[in-house]
């Protein structure tokens, strides 16, 4: 997710790309159909950021305690972590939320799987 696009709905992201896209399109009358989609997959990356921050924001409020993929034994929440992960097209993802940690063999997670 783009910085300008942190914190803000889908439908937002996407009416601010289809606006950049007419625009562009405006100023490239004679663009090929592969500028075009070149073009539009730039765009398309920032709505997508967007919406997989939206399911992972929604996945991640469990309050389950998740299994230590190691042992198999409940960890432990030690904190909240932040985490930048690139997207295709290098759209950076901003991802917040709790870190866990295995009380028998010390393993960490995050996030929770």
């Amino acid at each position: 997710m783009s910085p300008t696009s942190e914190g803000r709905s889908a439908a937002s992201v996407l009416a601010e790309a289809q606006a950049e896209l007419r625009t562009w399109a405006a100023a490239h009358p004679a663009a090929t159909l592969y500028e075009i989609e070149v073009a539009t997959e730039r765009q398309l990356a920032r709505v997508r950021a967007v919406l997989v921050g939206e399911v992972v924001a929604h996945t991640g409020t469990t309050s389950k305690r998740p299994a230590c993929p190691h042992c198999g034994k409940p960890m432990q929440q030690v904190g909240h972590q932040a985490r930048t992960v690139l997207l295709p097209a290098d759209e950076p993802l901003a991802l917040r939320g709790p870190r866990y940690r295995c009380p028998a063999c010390g393993a960490g997670l995050f996030p929770p799987g």
